[in-house]
């Protein structure tokens, strides 16, 4: 049932006039909710900073206002998976141990709200919007990308340094790179116009290449190709059977692990040393940290104070200065120990059942968690943002909507905003595209 607003009539004269426009708590939660996604993919900090606490406030006031003005049932249709509660309590729990209980406190606040808010209202809101917002923040993000370039070009493109290249108004070419790669995916699945999904998908690989990232470049390949091979299993089980389906993926398998083979080849030939950017020698460093605390951790605030240890020692071993692990696993073992990590793992597996499960009912939406599993791993092998804030939130929604959750049941969505947006993208419980 969708409501409106009652017909009114002009004191021109003329015939009533009816006008379906949002509810309120509709458009706070779609503020919010991309708002979340833009900030998890840290689309504008190097535009402007927002601290933790100011984003926090903001983020459950609008998320308190979406709650109580939204129609109760909607409520109903909110899902905890076991395995992301489960981490997320591991991960509070590891204030316990924490001796930078400040530092945990800070980036705890910012990345549970984000987390928090993400799951919350793209379960509220259904699995339409939830695309429809996660796409809207892409183009967001991207847009941010030419202003940054406007207002700070020698920020936004650096011709020097250790990561010369575009970064836009991310940090880093490599905070860039994975949120192009999710909304390529997304566009992938979702969008109807193949022109459209073909010259997107260039687009991106053209901000990636001026980013000079290898990582991201390296992936954009291995997600294309992985759609391409999800896109049609269906079609050719249907014609030749589920044996030929299970030789394609057998096959794609294979291929994957003759590229890892040749990787020391590809390296090379990107023109980059095998140490990756000397990161090979930042993971002997953690990797010594986590063994003298390997099923605990540190605590999740671990990275916060670089002067004591274990960060300190980590980087007196590298010789040089470092904030991160550059590997997601790493990262999670030194911050939540063996445990974190393997709770993370579940709901990773958890989220690629969903998605194999949906593929092989023909839904786009499951291709899309496949696809957004696949930009963690191949990220997280050099990067460690994957292991947290927006990215846990992006296998957690994935892994809780369900076929019957494509078509929201609530009324969430005004009559006025389905005719503007419903030609735009296929519904996600269609066949896919």
């Amino acid at each position: 049932m969708i409501s409106s607003l009652p017909s009114v009539r002009l004191r021109t004269g003329h015939a009533p006039v009816r006008r379906d426009l949002p509810e309120i708590w509709f458009v706070i939660a779609v503020s919010s909710l991309t708002f979340a996604l833009v900030d998890g993919f840290g689309a504008y900090d190097q535009l402007f900073a927002l601290t933790p606490m100011k984003y926090v406030g903001l983020q459950v006031m609008m998320l308190f206002a979406t709650l109580l003005l939204c129609p109760r049932r909607a409520y109903h249709h909110v899902v905890l998976p076991l395995p992301a509660v489960a981490f997320v309590c591991w991960w509070l729990a590891s204030y316990l141990w924490e001796t930078n209980r400040a530092g945990w406190f800070s980036t705890t606040s910012r990345d549970l709200a984000t987390i928090v808010t993400i799951v919350v209202l793209a379960q509220v809101l259904g699995v339409d919007e939830f695309i429809r917002s996660l796409l809207r923040s892409g183009y967001i993000a991207i847009g941010l990308i030419f202003v940054a370039l406007a207002v700070q070009p020698g920020l936004a493109y650096r011709t020097g340094g250790p990561a010369p290249g575009l970064n836009g108004g991310f940090v880093h070419k490599n905070t860039m790179a994975p949120c192009l790669l999710i909304i390529a995916a997304a566009v992938l699945c979702f969008h109807p116009d193949r022109r459209f999904r073909r010259a997107f998908v260039g687009f991106v690989a053209v901000l990636l290449f001026l980013g000079q990232t290898t990582t991201g470049l390296a992936t954009l390949a291995v997600l294309v190709f992985l759609n391409a091979v999800l896109r049609n299993y269906l079609s050719v089980v249907e014609r030749l059977g589920r044996a030929a389906g299970s030789l394609m993926v057998a096959s794609t398998l294979v291929l994957g692990a003759l590229a890892t083979q040749s990787f020391n080849s590809v390296v090379r030939l990107s023109g980059k040393d095998l140490t990756f950017s000397s990161r090979t020698v930042i993971w002997e460093g953690v990797t010594e940290a986590i063994r003298d605390r390997p099923w605990l951790g540190y605590g999740y605030g671990v990275w916060q104070n670089i002067w004591v240890d274990p960060i300190l020692a980590i980087n007196i071993h590298n010789g040089f200065l470092v904030a991160e692990s550059h590997s997601a696993p790493l990262d999670l073992m030194l911050r939540l120990g063996i445990v974190g990590l393997v709770l993370y793992l579940v709901q990773a597996v958890s989220t690629v059942r969903v998605g194999w499960r949906g593929l092989r009912r023909g839904e786009p939406l499951g291709r899309m968690a496949l696809l957004v599993v696949a930009v963690i791993i191949m990220v997280g092998f050099s990067e460690s943002l994957t292991a947290f804030g927006v990215w846990p939130a992006l296998l957690i929604v994935f892994g809780s909507f369900h076929s019957s959750d494509s078509a929201p049941p609530a009324p969430v969505e005004p009559p006025r905003a389905r005719r503007r947006l419903g030609g735009r993208y296929p519904a996600v419980s269609g066949r896919a595209t």
